[in-house]
């Protein structure tokens, strides 16, 4: 009889009980639920063997995807949609995933899988993909390249009077810039 001395609550051994064979072993397969040092202890016909082994059990590793930005490029101050997956070898990974360019972030659960994030500055932003992992699944990070690009503006001249003009005569130039995104701001 094998034990799983400590931490019966975060181990199973299967099977439970094994028969020694003519070379005297008896075979187990530990699952340790967290990852930690187990000590294991065995008994034979209700007698406790003095030798104890310790058992190593790690977090399952991680791997964290960014699987899509969209739009990319974006335009400066349009939301971007992330889409993100983490995956073990073993077990589906419980948990949040935050999502950051560096200056602002977003975070949604493994399970929905994307978050919105609308970043403040033009440029190459990467966005990093932070899995912080817990008592089973080790933390991951993943990585992606997103272009945001200038909010793109239409200069208009809508008048100038008089026109003609007489040489000195000052001319009055109106003119318009326009946005699809907000209002243009500074000096024509």
């Amino acid at each position: 009889d094998i034990r799983n001395e400590g931490w019966r609550q975060s181990g199973t051994f299967t099977p439970q009980q094994a028969t020694t064979g003519v070379n005297g072993v008896a075979t187990f397969v530990f699952s340790g639920t967290k990852a930690r040092t187990y000590t294991i202890s065995a008994q034979a016909a209700g007698v406790t063997i003095a030798q104890t082994a310790s058992v190593q059990v790690t977090k399952v590793q991680t791997t964290t995807t960014i699987t899509s930005d969209a739009p990319d490029p974006s335009v400066l101050t349009q939301p971007v949609t992330v889409t993100f997956t983490v995956t073990a070898a073993t077990g589906t990974p419980p948990g949040t995933v935050t999502v950051s360019d560096g200056q602002v972030s977003c975070s949604a659960t493994v399970a929905v899988g994307q978050c919105q994030l609308t970043p403040i500055t033009a440029g190459t932003r990467t966005l990093t993909a932070n899995y912080p992992g817990n008592d089973t699944f080790a933390a991951s990070l993943g990585t992606a390249s997103h272009q945001v690009t200038l909010i793109p503006t239409t200069t208009a001249i809508t008048a100038e009077t008089p026109d003609p003009s007489f040489p000195t005569q000052p001319v009055l130039v109106q003119f318009t810039v326009s946005s699809l995104l907000g209002t243009p701001a500074g000096t024509v």
